[in-house]
């Protein structure tokens, strides 16, 4: 599994009980929410998720055409 943790700030828990049912997750205040997200605008739901590795030879088989976006400076 690649999530290794999920919290929720009270605010979002306490609106999305129904979706977040079948998940286990740590709810926290929603001031603790904010230090721990590094958006302006939390949404009130974060996981520590594992990275997926992957060598640069699999990226490129020669049996797969691959398709690969570069991303850059991402924000909410």
């Amino acid at each position: 599994d690649r999530i290794v943790k999920i919290y929720a700030s009270e605010s979002f828990a306490y609106d999305n009980k129904e979706m977040l049912c079948d998940y286990r997750y740590e709810i926290v205040a929603d001031n603790v929410f904010k230090m721990m997200s590094d958006t302006k605008t939390p949404q009130g739901i974060l996981a520590v998720v594992k990275m997926l590795e992957y060598d640069i030879e699999d990226l490129f088989k020669k049996d797969k055409v691959p398709m690969l976006v570069v991303l850059e400076n991402i924000q909410d």
